[in-house]
């Protein structure tokens, strides 16, 4: 397929996604189709198959409320009244944990009927996520922190300072940017891990004030 035409199909397929999960109560931003049920934000991300009359899908989720507290850390506090848009594309944001990649084949020529059964197809699975991952504790289980940078860990430091675990929270920033690490995000050459401790600090130096 040429590529400027395999532009243009994307771009009509993209077109029929967000019109079709609109329609079913998801909403979309900057190719991002997303939707908030309870606690979890869930987005999905898709794109056309190139020669193939499907669509490569990816799948991630988090707990909404540690946007908050991200913003408390550093200094965004007016970005909570923000669009809810703001929490999926924002550069400012907590960062989602990653949950699935696959390959979703479309059964018929019908464009529409395709994203309908993709839609089918991530609701059943936020369904079989809640049984196990339902509040901010589970969340926060369901982590795997280990790899350098990765966006799990900065969730799981955000969590602990949402939880007020601060002691926690400073072991774990003091490793990772005794490491090298910033937590995915740099403001003016200040990591956001750099932000979050010195929060940490000056919460803890306040209570042992008080």
């Amino acid at each position: 397929m040429a590529k400027n035409l395999h532009k243009q199909i994307s771009k009509e397929w993209a077109t029929i996604s967000k019109e079709v999960f609109r329609q079913l109560k998801w909403k979309y931003a900057g190719g991002f189709i997303f939707k908030e049920k309870g606690p979890f934000i869930y987005e999905i991300l898709c794109g056309k198959c190139i020669d193939q009359n499907a669509v490569s899908v990816l799948f991630s989720y988090k707990f909404s409320a540690l946007d908050e507290t991200f913003w408390e850390i550093t200094g965004e506090k007016e970005n909570i009244n923000k669009p809810l848009s703001l929490r999926v594309r924002g550069v400012s944001k907590a960062p989602f944990k990653f949950i699935e990649r696959w390959v979703q084949p479309f059964q018929s020529e019908n464009v529409a009927e395709g994203y309908t059964d993709l839609w089918k197809v991530v609701e059943q699975k936020i369904s079989e996520l809640n049984k196990t991952v339902f509040d901010l504790e589970s969340f926060l289980q369901s982590l795997n922190p280990g790899e350098k940078e990765s966006s799990e860990k900065c969730l799981l430091i955000t969590g602990l300072i949402h939880q007020k675990k601060y002691e926690q929270a400073i072991e774990m920033l003091t490793k990772a940017i005794a490491n090298g690490e910033s937590g995915g995000i740099i403001f003016t050459n200040t990591s956001y891990y750099q932000y979050a401790l010195k929060y940490c600090v000056e919460v803890t130096g306040k209570q042992k004030l008080q």
